[in-house]
């Protein structure tokens, strides 16, 4: 039973146009650690290939200090990174990529937090929302399964920076206020760790 699965996912896990095992043009997908990318490549030569990539982070949500009775209400927005690639193959089963991301994040919660910023008790501060834009460099090494090439596994490093603008609205619903905003900028320097597989799933 196992093997008859088993034949039964590699004939359905790739198609292939062709004779050659190894295809100059590739969709694939990445299926990592809180990652999955799908992307395609073009080998311009035995050595060098250009790809590009598309990921999505499944979950963007920043925590708040919540005070109502009848609980909170969030409003989150997906974000999605790019990434151009270039892949240095220095043997037949294994390469090296190479790659800039770019990825945009907005969240908006609506909060109750008391004493905000020197707040009164009833909390002045009823909005909060969030924008991030994360930049970053990144390197993986690839092995490729020699019975297998349309799978390899992946693993690699990066930096990235993100510039994070928050701001708290104060919409005068509370203490008679007067509406207005206060913004906050951060900048944070953080790595990233990447472990996964990846999977042609269509090569010609």
């Amino acid at each position: 039973m196992k093997s008859v699965l088993t034949i039964t996912l590699l004939l359905l896990s790739t198609v292939v146009f062709g004779q050659e095992d190894d295809q100059d043009n590739n969709f694939y997908a990445r299926i990592g650690v809180y990652e999955l990318s799908l992307g395609y490549e073009r080998k311009v030569n035995s050595q060098i290939g250009v790809a590009v990539e598309v990921d999505y982070r499944p979950r963007f949500k920043n925590e708040a200090h919540v005070y109502l009775d009848w609980g909170s209400m969030n409003v989150t927005y997906q974000g999605f990174r790019i990434k151009p690639i270039v892949n240095y193959y220095h043997k037949t089963s294994s390469f090296w990529s190479f790659f800039p991301s770019y990825r945009y994040l907005e969240s908006g919660t609506m909060i109750n937090d008391e004493g905000k910023f020197g707040g009164s008790n009833y909390s002045d501060y009823d909005e909060y929302s969030q924008k991030n834009h994360e930049i970053g460099i990144n390197a993986l090494f690839n092995s490729s399964f020699k019975k297998h090439p349309a799978f390899s596994l992946y693993f690699g490093a990066g930096v990235s920076y993100k510039y994070v603008d928050r701001q708290y609205t104060i919409e005068g619903t509370w203490a008679n206020k007067t509406p207005s905003d206060r913004v906050e900028t951060l900048n944070v320097v953080f790595p990233s760790l990447y472990f996964g597989i990846k999977w042609k799933f269509v090569r010609f």
